[in-house]
């Protein structure tokens, strides 16, 4: 098996985002002890981003067979969190890792609806959500042909839109999504 060069840590990445939850609670949305713990997590993006950036250029996409489960994905959210340049340059190579079964669909998809979120375009799985300052919720960004959203998030081993909003808090409206539903 393949081991990253100075590696990407999965925990490691995530840590900082899943103390997220905890610090919002005691402190409160928008606290300064909030916006203090994205300054560290956007230092640790920058580390990261700038060892995978070289991964990738040397190695191409690692799947699962070359790193393990841990590591690919740990790949996937360093490119997930990047600026949209970068995740439109990488895409393609993890649309190839995903054909070949070396990394999972989901990642794909949602890497697919953030760079169409990013660039103001509804999105084809709903994977990717917004904050709504009128009703202060979190909500699903309007997805492309919404009545065919569940066919493709099951071809790809996601839940139905409904059970993902519901499981994580989100709204999910879709007449939000400008397309109307019979």
């Amino acid at each position: 098996m393949f081991i990253f060069p100075e590696g990407i840590n999965y925990h490691k990445y995530q840590t900082l985002r899943l103390l997220l939850p905890d610090v919002k609670e005691k402190f409160g949305n928008g606290s300064r002890e909030e916006k203090y713990v994205w300054t560290l997590i956007h230092r640790q993006d920058s580390i990261c981003l700038n060892r995978t950036l070289k991964i990738l250029e040397e190695y191409g996409w690692l799947g699962k067979s070359r790193v393990g489960n841990n590591a690919n994905q740990a790949l996937w959210l360093v490119i997930q969190h990047a600026e949209l340049e970068k995740q439109e340059k990488y895409l393609p190579l993890l649309i190839e890792s995903v054909k070949i079964g070396d990394s999972e669909g989901w990642h794909q998809a949602f890497l697919e609806d953030r760079i169409l979120m990013r660039n103001e375009k509804n999105q084809t799985y709903g994977s990717q959500t917004t904050w709504d300052k009128t009703t202060g919720k979190i909500k699903i960004h309007p997805i492309e042909d919404v009545k065919n959203v569940n066919d493709r998030r099951k071809k790809i081993g996601l839940e139905p839109i409904e059970e993902y909003a519901k499981m994580n808090g989100y709204v999910f409206d879709q007449m939000a999504s400008g397309i109307k539903v019979v």
